[in-house]
């Protein structure tokens, strides 16, 4: 979390002590704040929106109103995060489909090897723009526009991305977008996000609560029942979506980001990604993923057993397994200190 959003949640928590201070109108307008912050970054409207509190609720929505039945089949990426391939596990397992994972054949792209499994059996391809375990990127716009072809429903994560590398929801088309909001938008935990393009914003949400409804804003007639839903992707908000505590920490981070500029931060990682890819070959560490990478993952090729993880800690440098591969996701307070730092605990690993 940026200190300019710890500072502001502090204040929010503190506020939300009185809640008698918090006018009507806010519980609405601080939502919409969030809603109007995330569609710009991704280059939607922001009725296309839903607030939820994770990733995997957003996939759970796109199972609810996808339709999938015997024979068909979820297309997704193998090695992809957990909370999509269990979501489309269960829901070809109750439709009776299948639950296709794809990986790269010699010479083969994750692009490659997507469009490959894309057949006329497939009702929903499940990409992200960047993989999670090793910052391959995927080019989803010609993904997506293979599956259009096909029929098939298109379902992005683009937690990995939305934040540290431009993207734009127009040239893809996804159905849904999920997107957490506490990896690269700096966010706190339990605030994510859900863009449904126009053609999904009629479906059925996973709960029914209050301030989904048309006429929520008058609060001396909650009693009475209104069956119509707010405008946009609002039906498919999760309950208490507003976040009194935590939506400033998140709209301050999304703020900072924006006058940084996205493209900015991608330049900025690219720089630093690169020159950590270059110094480790120097030591005969290459990258687990030759193909294309977004700018801000790199993941180098050190086995387990090398020493190399109990050297980073030592020397203080935070890193992740995963994958097979030393996972390295910098953000800007990096510096040629913390690079150094880096170095020589890599220096030591077995060639």
């Amino acid at each position: 979390l940026l200190r300019s959003s710890r500072v502001a949640a502090v204040e929010a928590v503190t506020r939300r002590a009185a809640p008698w201070r918090v006018a009507a109108g806010e519980w609405f307008d601080l939502a919409d704040a969030r809603r109007a912050a995330f569609a710009r970054l991704v280059g939607a409207d922001a009725d296309g929106v839903a607030l939820v509190p994770s990733a995997s609720y957003g996939f759970a929505v796109a199972a609810a109103n996808l339709p999938l039945g015997p024979g068909q089949a979820v297309l997704a990426p193998a090695d992809d995060f957990p909370s999509g391939l269990d979501t489309w596990r269960r829901a070809a397992a109750e439709g009776g489909g299948r639950l296709e994972l794809v990986r790269p054949e010699a010479g083969e792209t994750w692009t490659d090897a997507i469009l490959r499994g894309l057949t006329p059996e497939v009702a929903i391809v499940s990409v992200p723009p960047v993989r999670w375990v090793d910052g391959a990127w995927l080019d989803l716009e010609v993904i997506a526009e293979k599956a259009r072809s096909l029929g098939a429903a298109v379902v992005v994560d683009a937690t990995q991305c939305v934040g540290a590398q431009p993207f734009d929801v127009g040239p893809v088309d996804p159905d849904f977008l999920v997107c957490a909001g506490y990896k690269w938008l700096l966010g706190p935990y339990g605030l994510g996000y859900l863009y449904t393009a126009l053609r999904r914003r009629g479906g059925r949400p996973l709960e029914e609560n209050w301030i989904s409804r048309e006429g929520a804003q008058d609060f001396a007639r909650l009693a009475e029942h209104r069956p119509a839903y707010r405008a946009g992707a609002r039906r498919f908000d999760a309950g208490e979506q507003v976040g009194f505590e935590l939506a400033p920490a998140a709209l301050d981070a999304m703020a900072q980001i924006e006058r940084w500029g996205v493209s900015r931060i991608a330049s900025e990682l690219g720089a630093v990604t690169a020159r950590i890819e270059l110094r480790a070959a120097e030591f005969g560490i290459r990258p687990i993923h030759a193909g294309p990478r977004a700018p801000h993952i790199l993941s180098l090729a050190i086995a387990v057993g090398s020493g190399a993880d109990a050297r980073l800690a030592a020397s203080g440098v935070h890193v992740s397994r995963r994958g097979g591969g030393l996972r390295i996701s910098p953000h800007l307070h990096v510096d040629e200190f913390d690079l150094d730092r880096l170095m020589g605990a890599l220096a030591a690993s077995p060639r």
